[in-house]
């Protein structure tokens, strides 16, 4: 059950002891343009987004949302599973037949070609992910990225 502070007490214990965060869906959107506007070197390394990133995007979370108190190990915690969703649903799109339809945010495909997938893959067959679009170009623009530093590194 969601608590008034943001967090999900169902779920069990996050990093740290913390609760889980529970992220409502304003504020996942509002995460995943954050991910998009600190794709600038200043905020991503090789790896991913630096400490100052990652507690930059904090702050404005937390100055968007007040009640909720997201801490960087909660952030992360939605960034990894917006990652983790994204490459399924990635995955299935990338099959021959299916498709993707940005209109409903679903993937889609004939009914006899769920059946080709993993169950795990299975689990989108009537699953919306209003994040794909904005996370398939995030994610592209911080590979380009990095191509370019490690070219420039490299001259």
């Amino acid at each position: 059950m969601a608590s008034k502070d943001g967090t999900d007490e169902r779920k069990g214990k996050g990093e740290k002891g913390k609760p889980r965060a529970h992220w409502s869906d304003a504020q996942t959107k509002f995460l995943v343009s954050m991910m998009e506007y600190h794709l600038s070197a200043r905020y991503r390394g090789q790896n991913g987004w630096t400490k100052e990133g990652w507690n930059c995007m904090a702050t404005r979370l937390n100055n968007k949302y007040p009640v909720s108190k997201f801490s960087v190990a909660q952030i992360k915690d939605r960034e990894q599973r917006l990652k983790k969703d994204h490459n399924i649903v990635k995955s299935i799109v990338s099959k021959t037949r299916f498709g993707w339809n940005p209109e409903i945010k679903m993937v889609t495909t004939i009914d006899e070609k769920w059946n080709e997938l993993s169950e795990e893959q299975q689990k989108w067959r009537n699953r919306t992910f209003p994040y794909y679009d904005d996370l398939q170009g995030s994610r592209r623009e911080a590979a380009e990225g990095q191509q370019m530093d490690s070219q420039i590194r490299a001259a």
